[in-house]
């Protein structure tokens, strides 16, 4: 994992993966694991941590939303109390994980544009 910055009191440190599940913890090692050198100087603890949070929450709401769907005629939609169809509030949960991992891509050097920049400074590849 990548190192923890410090907290304001002194002696102690901040782990920003200390909320974390075990399985999002395994996400972000993952994550570290696949960085390249110049991604892993720039990177931060926390913008991994708010990765592996809103892959999380994608992945979640998704996972609803194939249940719903399964037994639901409207696919991406449910019923309101009168009985008419409305979007399902996993589309919302989706799309507002979708625009958090778009932003924090950006930041972590996960866009083609900055992959091709990372792959030319560490040189060529077997």
């Amino acid at each position: 994992m990548p190192d923890a910055a410090s907290a304001s009191a002194p002696g102690r440190t901040f782990d920003p993966f200390g909320h974390l599940t075990p399985t999002q913890r395994a996400r972000a090692a993952d994550l570290v694991a696949s960085l390249t050198p110049l991604q892993r100087g720039r990177v931060s603890a926390a913008m991994l941590a708010a990765w592996v949070e809103a892959e999380s929450r994608f992945r979640a709401a998704a996972t609803m939303q194939a249940q719903v769907d399964e037994s639901s005629s409207l696919k991406l939609l449910t019923r309101d109390k009168e009985g008419r169809p409305v979007p399902s509030p996993y589309i919302a949960l989706m799309s507002g994980a979708v625009a958090d991992m778009i932003r924090i891509a950006r930041a972590l050097g996960f866009q083609p544009g900055e992959r091709a920049a990372a792959a030319l400074a560490n040189g060529p590849t077997q």
